[in-house]
Order: structure tokens, then sequence, then C-alpha cells
């Protein structure tokens, strides 16, 4: 949906799109994108790319973001998020325990489907 909503917004004549835009781009809290990259080894300046990440610029009201990069047969995630919100030792509780917490089960599901999510 929100795709959409940007490109019609897009085809709009500047004036209004730029209007329109700014009505709309304080109501966005979270931002998640997926960045599907080559898979087979970089290099960069003749060294090895051992690892990526990309932000979004923020914009508006956006507080959290999150980001996926995959290449190479890797998934990169990366967080950030506005420290008014969301403290720096709160934000290590939630990447490290509660996320690898998470990371082991999904590898738990990926052996043995049979598994199933278990809330």
């Amino acid at each position: 949906v929100a795709h959409l909503l940007q490109s019609a917004i897009g085809a709009l004549p500047r004036p209004v799109g730029g209007l329109v835009w700014r009505l709309v781009a304080n109501t966005v809290t979270v931002s998640m994108s997926n960045l599907p990259g080559p898979q087979f080894p970089l290099r960069w300046c003749g060294a090895p790319v051992r690892s990526m990440l990309f932000f979004v610029p923020p914009t508006g009201t956006l507080s959290l973001f999150v980001t996926i990069a995959t290449w190479n047969g890797a998934v990169n995630i990366g967080m950030a998020m506005d420290a008014a919100l969301l403290g720096h030792e709160k934000l290590s509780d939630i990447t490290g325990r509660y996320f690898e917490d998470e990371i082991a089960a999904l590898r738990s599901y990926a052996r043995d489907p049979s598994l199933g999510r278990v809330v």
C-alpha cells in the first residue's frame, strides 16, 4: 500500500505532490527496507567485503529503522532508533537476547519444519 501511495504522489505535479507529501510524511513511525544484493562475493578496492548495511535517511516522525541486506548467502540486519524513545540499554536487550532467541528458533524450524512456531 505504501509503495502505491508513493507512486501516486510521485505522479502528481511537483507543487501538488510536495504539498501531499508534507501532509503524509509525518505519519510514519517505522521504516523497514529489504535490499537484495548479488549472490556472489564482492570486493571493494581489491579488499573482500565481509558485511554490508544500509540505512534509510530519517524524515518526519520516523523513529525506528530496520534494514535487511541479503547477499552472497548472508543476511545482514541493521537497526536504529530514536534514543528519546528507547535507550541504548533497552535496544541492546532487544537486538541481543530477544533477537538471538528468535534466530535460534528460525534455525530449528529450518532444520525440522514439523516443529512449527511456538508462541
